[in-house]
């Protein structure tokens, strides 16, 4: 039976706490639900439900049985792999047009300067929790110095599947650390103005974290 007590919200929008929700490991293989149990356990009213699962069904966080009953998909790693990939190119690019406007003259990166040190100092401290929330922030900030709402709105769909994944994954020390030296080197790319190399190490960073959590799930969901 699932209770309202397996939800433990991180935003203030219902569509919000029901990503929070649907990420908890412990649906990590798979969920049939019907909207009538999700409208009790979020205690709202079916108009909102429904366009909170409309919207998950269109960027593909849950699927719509033919019974109408919702699918939360099982975690599989060639679903994490494929999410990742485009991610990388995506990540690649914007590290590119940062750095180009940049050069123009047409933005600071003084933020991306400003968030890095936070995670520097949470990491000597070995705060990973906080530390890895701080990294996702140094990526949103990437996207809104991009200026590309395109790239941005599809990242942040895909950001929203991959937190599935990211929950699933026990918080590690070592890449909590390897990640500060990664933003480090996008960061010095990007300010010694040059767009290849930006974009290159941006791409290498994802690799790298699909990397790591292509072996952590091995031991989650095989």
């Amino acid at each position: 039976m699932i209770s309202n007590s397996t939800y433990i919200g991180r935003g203030n929008s219902l569509f919000e706490r029901f990503v929070t929700w649907a990420c908890d490991p412990q649906f990590k293989d798979g969920l049939q639900i019907t909207e009538n149990t999700l409208i009790d356990i979020f205690a709202v009213s079916r108009t909102p439900m429904r366009e909170v699962l409309q919207q998950s069904q269109m960027i593909g966080f849950v699927r719509r049985e033919p019974n109408r009953s919702i699918e939360l998909p099982r975690l599989l790693k060639p679903d994490m792999e494929n999410l990742s990939c485009t991610r990388e190119h995506l990540e690649g690019m914007l590290a590119m047009q940062v750095t180009e406007r940049l050069a123009r003259g047409e933005i600071s990166v003084e933020s991306l300067r400003r968030i890095n040190r936070r995670m520097q100092a949470l990491a000597r401290i070995d705060d990973v929790e906080m530390l890895l929330l701080t990294g996702l922030e140094f990526h949103a900030e990437l996207r809104a110095l991009s200026a590309n709402e395109v790239v941005n709105r599809i990242l942040e769909q895909l950001m929203i599947r991959i937190e599935r994944y990211r929950r699933l994954v026990p918080e590690r020390s070592e890449r909590a650390q390897q990640i500060v030296e990664e933003h480090e080197e996008i960061l010095s790319a990007i300010e010694s103005l040059s767009p290849e190399t930006a974009s290159r190490v941006a791409r290498l960073h994802i690799h790298n974290a699909r990397q790591f959590y292509t072996k952590m799930l091995d031991t989650v969901i095989g």
